[in-house]
Order: structure tokens, then C-alpha cells, then sequence
């Protein structure tokens, strides 16, 4: 006889309306609290809602559930959106200091120019585009700031060049 073998370690869709649970990027995640479960089975996923959330919800038929579910959804959508927003606004405010920093390097300036070039910035958005101010107050132009991202980007240049002349692109100077 043989034994039938049931995979059970896909996320099954019920388990959306039964257990408030979804998947994000193949994990598990519940939809009340975030928590993810580490082993993608039912009884990792059940052991956890009726240990924490079975009393809140237990009151409610399936078409609530589902209704809630889809309420939870959205909310962790707009949640992730969010966390988006900010990660590349500040991925932003880093890539604007570093080009403001070159331009310092290049233009042989004390560090400290940083600083201006931020009040004026602050300035013209003032006027140009007052809604973004926090963007541009988000830029960061200290003078070790500034200093640090120089040493990055001469250190990087640095780099290229080793391995340009390692790949015989260069010719050697010696």
C-alpha cells in the first residue's frame, strides 16, 4: 500500500479567511499582528491565530472574515507603499549628496561649502517648491558629510582604476 502524499507546505488560500494569514514573497505573514510563521504549514498557521488573535475574531462568519481581510490587505499595502516612499526618498537625499559633494571636490571648495549650498537650496525650494522643503532638508551637506562621501567616491575611483589595470585596459605606467 502506498502511502498518498499531500503537500501541505504551499499556502493554501482559505487559510486567508480562516486564519487572517497571507503571503508576502513566499513566507506566511499574519495580517493583525505581522508576525510570520517560519515553516509554511497549516498547523503553524492555525497554532498562531488561535494563540493569539482566536478571541478577538472568533465572532465573526466567513463572509466578515473575508471582508476583514481584504481591509487588512489593503492597510498592509498602503503601509508597504509607504516604507517604499520613504526608502527612496532617502536613497535620494543620499544620491543628491554625493553629487553635491563631487561638485565640491571638483570645484577644489572647502567642505564646509556644503552647508551654503544646502541654505541656498532650502531657499529656492522655498519659493520654487514649497511642498518638497522636507526633501531638500533631508540632503545632508555637513562638512564631515560631505568630506566622508569625497573619501568614498575618490576611494571608488581609486578601485576602478586598480581594476581597469589589472584587466590590461590601462596600460601599466611603471
Amino acid at each position: 500500500m502506498v502511502k498518498r502524499k499531500i503537500d501541505n507546505r504551499t499556502f493554501q488560500d482559505r487559510w486567508e479567511a480562516n486564519y487572517l494569514f497571507t503571503t508576502i514573497k513566499d513566507k506566511p505573514v499574519c495580517l493583525v499582528c505581522g508576525a510570520s510563521v517560519a515553516v509554511i504549514k497549516e498547523y503553524n498557521i492555525r497554532r498562531h491565530y488561535e494563540t493569539k488573535h482566536y478571541e478577538k475574531y472568533k465572532d465573526l462568519d466567513l463572509e466578515q472574515k473575508l471582508q476583514k481581510v481584504e481591509e487588512m490587505k489593503r492597510s498592509l499595502a498602503c503601509r508597504q507603499t509607504l516604507f517604499t516612499k520613504a526608502k527612496s526618498k532617502s536613497e535620494a537625499a543620499v544620491k543628491a549628496s554625493f553629487i553635491v559633494a563631487a561638485e565640491i571636490a571638483k570645484s577644489a571648495r572647502p567642505f564646509s561649502e556644503g552647508e551654503f549650498v544646502k541654505k541656498c537650496m532650502v531657499k529656492v525650494c522655498d519659493i520654487v517648491c514649497p511642498d518638497k522643503k522636507q526633501e531638500f532638508l533631508n540632503v545632508s551637506l555637513s562638512r564631515n558629510t560631505v568630506a566622508e562621501r569625497v573619501c568614498e567616491l575618490s576611494t571608488n575611483l581609486h578601485e576602478q582604476l586598480i581594476i581597469q589595470q589589472h584587466n590590461n585596459i590601462l596600460p601599466c605606467c611603471g
